[in-house]
């Protein structure tokens, strides 16, 4: 009986993995957000201090973890001498 359970649950962790594949906003925003930085020549800590977070923070977003609140991704744009539109388009 656990073993058919076990069965069920490995099922579903790859039918979830299928489903993961598909980009997240999360992960579109993160994206965009490394290309912007890039074309911008601004690190990490300079955009944390810029929009006045943690390192730690603007790490989350890089990676794709977490995405930021609508007034610090103004305040991101700004920084990055973007448009907000841009960091979250797909």
């Amino acid at each position: 009986r656990v073993a058919a359970r076990a069965g069920r649950f490995d099922e579903s962790i790859s039918r979830g993995n299928q489903v993961s594949k598909k980009p997240t906003e999360q992960r579109v925003f993160a994206d965009n957000l490394r290309e912007a930085m890039t074309a911008a020549g601004v690190t990490q800590e300079g955009l944390a201090r810029a929009v006045g977070v943690t390192l730690s923070t603007v790490s989350r977003w890089y990676r794709g973890l977490n995405k930021p609140d609508l007034d610090k991704l103004d305040r991101i744009a700004e920084a990055l001498g973007t448009q907000a539109s841009e960091l979250v388009r797909k």
